[in-house]
């Protein structure tokens, strides 16, 4: 015993020294189907349902498996056959997936959804003689189709189905709603002349010597027998699942002989075959909803024709929209039909309820009120039925950021009362009349104070302080500073301590004192210029460690204020608004970012002699004057022989002879890029021009360029399809370095994708007639203050125009908002002034661990739907408790390491208007050439302001020093790249080259997609490969203002930014629509292809430095889009090729996409 308690021991202590096995959390999945027994798989492992399995957390697949049916087509026992299967048509929550991967995370219950099919076993009567089409299974409920096969030497005599005689048609109409057993029986011909009657179209009712039987119907005769055949006309059927009754009518017009004889005896010597032709009619029922209103237009009508119905004003109605056969198809009250099948129309009016308006205002405006557990802004105006009651409720307490110099919320509102003296916070009325309420409030501002340098003291005063108090500030003595003075919301207050000030707004109060420790003082202040122009003021900068200076000035009589601050190493300065005719003093002083402050400098004033202003001469050129071999692209420098090259602007001649022409003029830099001829001797000047006009030209200059041209083309994707616009067709065309140069073309960069997934979407339905109308906004805290917002449609500066919302949820990807800790989750509508209304119908947040699995970890929706939006308001919807941690990987918005960038200044941005062009007005920027579209729109005046203050210019790449660019790059030529698409007459071009191909790509290198085998015809891409290319038009309808005249690059960027963008396969291309909106599974897929790099960076294609830029870029994986001049197309050199001699572009209208280089070309 004590042997096996021994060996027991040493086996638990070698478990334990081998590791303990790690526990999981165990849950329950049950699966179960509709449909009894059903088949399925679990990680694997095959079961029928319902199952009820332990699984551990995590992932895990299910599958449901189609059983395999196989018929014995040898048997006549029908025992033997089974009667009914399933198949798999999807799952209870909505998921199509088979198989599908989920996310266990507790107890979890999945239902399948099937079809039950039945079979039809079909075989000859005699047995053998003949295969007769149609065995199968087949979905319940569902209407076949059996014909009779022609057997020679026999004729065909009736149909059984399960032994009972229903027909003795050649043709059979059969219902599967059961197992059904069908037996075409035939009778052996009495002699070889068959006589068979037919109808166009097919199935029509026929007679034959007095019997009446459906077309088509055959006999064996006598041959020179004589027969009396015929039809019937008119004959009716019921086609259409919407028109009740009878639908489609067919009048008979002839024989196919000709005829025209409804019935006629034949003799029939050898077989023949007579056919008898019919017309169609559709038939068109006119309807209301109520049925009470009678509209005229129901009536049969001829294939094609074009029918006008309207629908008439009825009293206690109001017309809402159209529906045909079933589905919304117009509000306008009359429309025009085109009749191409059986159509049931029926005008909808809604009924006229007597209502008022309730409005609710507070003192000030703008506030929050709740209606009825609804939010809004005051002034809210709810229309409601009369008579009805409801609960108006304000806050005691509203705070808001309204400063944006004070941090966080810094005005508040504290209720006080009702207008009409009530007192309550929360009030029940009965609205039988048109109501307004009004609540007051009291208005209250925070006071923030702050020092600087930080930390070095506390300074009081600090809290709320209602409107027009005052309050005194005292700055404390400070060890080692000495107060200098007051800044109050950036404005220099002055030095008087203490300070009394009113509280009229948010403050934000801080002390500013100097170091006592040393820094050098400005010498040497000089001012040059008038009090009736402009004033220059230099100073020697004896600063080395200085963040720069501040310039302070006083008028005649007054005291000194600061007027400027520059950045550090500066030592002149302008000041354009001078006081005239008073006397104007200067002085300047040293600052550091820690309060610390130099001493002033000498005091300048204007009542002295003002010395006249100094015009420097040009030196320094580049090429040095007579130098020879110069490249034939270069750039022309000089330098000034005094004072900042900044101050002046410059005039630039050039030429092949000693008198140049002007080629530019008024330029800011000192610099110029030319492209010249080769082996050919250039004469240059400049002259320099001051502010006042003043101007002094320089020497003459000369330079000689080599005899090389320079080779080196990029290669580019175009959006118009194969051959017809190129002599080689393969839809790209190249274009040379030196004409990219000469152009001084634009480059729009958009950096390939990070990884990112999806952790939370917003899902929204939105009923509006005008959805260019609305704004939308989904938001975490309170929606009047909340700064952690994201807008749906707010930041393009084209919409989706003035087109209704889609009837369907739209998706949209909220990542950035988390984390969300246990807090409200809102969604804010501002409807316009347009005098359309539409309604929030449904509301809610999804929270995943993985997006691609389709099955969210938490849902949260709205209750309270749905809520009318109000003209020129905002509407909200709220969902409190939502809960959502951090992503682990965050959104990404840098370009890749190596990637040297620059902020956009103001000689940037007239560099970048005169490359990319600047939006001229109101015109369509569609341009039709040949058939093909453009659309490409350059920025407005609006957008390159915003551009300058949050886009970067690439201005080089880090390259190690050990590696070489490639001498020719296609990334055409990869697995990666779709093929050439066409974009029609639709001016989407800018949305192909963003969407299409760059997007596709990206999305493709990032998941390893192969779309080698990828082919795009007249009806797009195959559907083998459709899921993974990137739709244009899920780009192009939502930022071409619902009309086709073309897009903004920033409007597509920040789609694939802010959104995502759909694959082909959810949002097919159509150049003929222009403006439909997604369906939710396209807007469910767009933010698995969301590309957080895709922001503004821009290039201008200026030297050779440029050029090795761009194709670094390409070389790393990029592809870049550029605009370009269409109309040159037709100048295309034989290899489709544009060089300096071909391309000179006068406008911009079309965009495409570098795809590669090559040095040889």
């Amino acid at each position: 015993m004590k042997k096996v308690l021994f060996a027991l021991a040493i086996g638990i202590l070698l478990l334990f020294l081998s590791g303990c096995p790690s526990i999981q959390k165990g849950y329950v999945l049950n699966v179960g189907a509709d449909y009894p027994g059903v088949t399925v798989t679990v990680d694997g492992e095959t079961y029928t349902t319902p199952i009820s399995l332990n699984v551990s957390e995590g992932p895990h697949t299910v599958k449901v498996v189609n059983p395999p049916v196989e018929i014995d087509y040898s048997t006549k026992d029908v025992s033997e056959l089974p009667e009914s299967c399933y198949e798999f048509i999807g799952w209870e929550d909505g998921s199509s997936d088979n198989p599908r991967t989920v996310s266990i995370t507790g107890d979890t219950k999945l239902k399948a959804l099937t079809a039950t099919q039945y079979l039809v076993y079909t075989y000859s009567n005699p047995y053998g003689l003949v295969s007769i089409p149609g065995t199968g299974f087949y979905v319940s409920g569902s209407t076949i189709t059996l014909k009779a096969p022609y057997v020679e030497g026999y004729a065909f005599d009736k149909w059984y189905v399960n032994n009972v005689v229903v027909s003795t048609d050649e043709t059979l109409q059969l219902k599967v709603d059961s197992m059904k057993i069908v037996i075409g029986s035939y009778k052996k011909a009495d002699s070889s002349t068959l006589l068979k009657v037919d109808t166009s179209p097919s199935n029509l009712k026929i007679l034959l010597d007095g019997s009446e039987y459906l077309a088509p119907k055959s006999l064996y005769v006598d041959s020179g027998s004589n027969h009396t055949i015929g039809t019937v006309s008119p004959q009716y059927k019921d086609l259409s699942n919407y028109v009740p009754g009878d639908d489609t009518r067919f009048d008979f017009t002839s024989w196919e002989d000709g005829s025209s004889e409804l019935s006629r005896s034949v003799v029939v010597s050898s077989s023949t075959t007579f056919k008898a032709s019919f017309d169609s009619a559709y038939k068109v029922q006119v309807e209301a909803d109520p049925d009470s209103v009678a509209i005229t237009g129901s009536g049969w009508y001829l294939p094609g024709k074009t029918i006008n119905i309207s629908a008439p004003s009825v009293d206690g109605y109001l017309f809402d929209h159209w529906e045909v056969n079933g589905s919304a198809y117009s509000s306008e009250s009359s429309i025009k039909l085109s009749v191409d099948s059986p159509k049931l129309v029926k005008a909808v009016y809604k009924n006229i309820i007597p209502t008022k308006q309730l409005t609710v205002k507070t003192s000030p405006d703008n506030l929050m009120v709740v209606i009825d557990e609804n939010s809004y802004v005051a002034p809210a105006v709810v229309t409601v039925d009369e008579g009805t009651v409801h609960t108006i409720r304000v806050e005691q307490v509203q705070e808001r950021d309204e400063s944006a110099l004070v941090a966080g919320n810094d005005t508040r509102y504290v209720f006080s009362k009702w207008e009409d003296g009530s007192t309550e916070l929360s009030r029940t009325i009965t609205v039988s009349d048109d109501t307004v309420l009004t609540a007051q409030f009291n208005t209250e501002f925070k006071v923030d104070t702050s020092e600087s340098p930080a930390n070095i003291a506390s300074i009081s005063g600090a809290g709320w302080y209602a409107s027009g108090k005052e309050v005194t500030l005292s700055a404390p003595e400070v060890s080692g500073y000495k107060f200098d003075h007051w800044e109050i919301n950036g404005v220099n207050r002055g030095s008087s301590n203490p300070l009394a000030t009113t509280v009229n707004e948010p403050l934000m109060v801080k002390a500013v004192y100097t170091s006592l420790s040393s820094l050098p003082a400005p010498t040497s202040l000089k001012l040059y210029g008038s009090t009736e122009s402009y004033i220059l003021l230099t100073w020697k900068d004896n600063a080395s460690n200085e963040d720069g200076y501040e310039i302070w000035r006083k008028v005649e009589g007054g005291s000194y204020q600061r007027i400027f601050k520059t950045g550090p190493n500066v030592y002149v300065m302008y000041d354009f608004s001078p006081v005239a005719g008073k006397t104007n003093y200067y002085k300047v002083r040293a600052f550091k970012k820690d309060g610390t402050y130099s001493d002033f400098s000498n005091e300048v004033n204007t009542s002295g002699e003002e010395p006249s202003t100094t015009v420097p001469t040009p030196t320094n050129p580049s090429p040095a004057d007579k130098s020879t071999n110069q490249d034939t692209s270069l750039t022309l420098k000089w330098s000034v022989s005094d004072g900042n090259p900044g101050d002046y602007s410059y005039d630039l001649y050039l030429g092949k002879t000693t008198s140049p022409s002007r080629i530019a003029a008024n330029l800011s830099k000192t610099q110029w890029v030319v492209t010249l001829e080769p082996n050919t001797t250039y004469y240059w000047k400049v002259v320099v021009r001051t502010t006042d006009n003043q101007t002094k030209s320089g020497p003459l200059w000369s330079f000689t360029t080599n005899s090389t041209v320079k080779k080196g083309a990029f290669k580019i994707a175009n959006s118009w399809g194969v051959g017809g616009w190129e002599n080689v067709p393969d839809g790209f065309f190249w274009i040379t370095y030196e004409a990219m140069k000469m152009n001084k073309m634009g480059v729009y960069v958009v950096a390939p994708k990070d990884y990112y997934e999806p952790k939370a979407v917003a899902v929204f339905k939105i009923s509006h007639a005008n959805r260019g109308d609305t704004k939308v906004y989904v938001g975490v805290g309170d929606p009047a203050t909340s700064g952690k917002v994201k807008g749906f449609n707010t930041s393009f500066y084209m919409d989706g125009g003035e087109h209704p919302y889609p009837d369907n949820k739209i998706v949209l990807d909220i990542t950035e908002l988390l984390p969300i800790d246990n807090q409200q989750v809102f969604l804010k509508v501002y409807d316009g002034s347009e005098y359309e209304t539409g309604t929030i119908d449904y509301f809610a947040v999804e929270i995943y661990d993985n997006y691609k699995s389709g099955t969210p970890v938490a849902k949260y929706e709205a209750s309270g739907l749905p809520v009318n939006t109000s003209n020129g308001k905002y509407t909200y919807v709220t969902i409190p408790g939502v809960k959502a941690a951090s992503p682990e990987v965050a959104l990404s918005s840098s370009l890749d390491i190596g990637l040297k960038t620059a902020k956009v200044t103001e000689q940037d941005l007239k560099d970048l208007e005169e490359s990319f062009g600047v939006y001229s007005g109101e015109k369509n920027y569609n341009v039709i050439i040949d058939g093909h579209g453009t659309g490409y729109i350059p920025p407005t005046e609006e957008q390159w302001q915003e551009i300058m203050n949050t886009a970067q210019i690439i201005t080089g790449v880090e390259m190690p020093t050990t590696t070489a660019l490639p001498s020719a790059v296609d990334h055409s030529q990869e697995v990666y790249f779709p093929p050439i698409g066409n974009q029609g007459s639709e001016g989407s071009c800018t949305s192909w080259s963003i969407g299409y191909y760059i997007s596709t790509y990206y999305e493709a290198a990032a998941n390893g997609w192969d779309l080698s085998g990828a082919k795009y015809t007249y009806s797009g891409i195959d559907s083998t490969h459709s899921d993974k290319v990137m739709s244009p038009d899920f780009l192009y309808h939502q930022v071409n203002g619902g009309i086709d005249a073309g897009s903004y690059f920033t409007d597509n960027i920040k789609v694939i930014n802010q959104m995502g963008i759909a694959s082909w396969k959810t949002m097919p291309y159509s150049s003929s629509d222009h403006y439909s909106w997604p369906t939710e599974t396209a807007w469910r897929e767009a933010p698995m292809h969301r590309n957080s790099n895709a922001n503004y960076y821009y290039m201008t294609i200026y030297d050779d430095a440029d050029i090795e830029t761009l194709k670094s870029l390409i070389a790393r994986g990029y592809l870049v889009s550029i605009g370009v001049d269409a109309y040159r197309f037709s100048a295309l050199k034989s290899n489709d090729v544009w060089d300096v001699d071909n391309y000179k572009q006068t406008t911009i209208n079309h965009a495409v996409t570098v795809v590669g280089y090559d040095d040889s070309m």
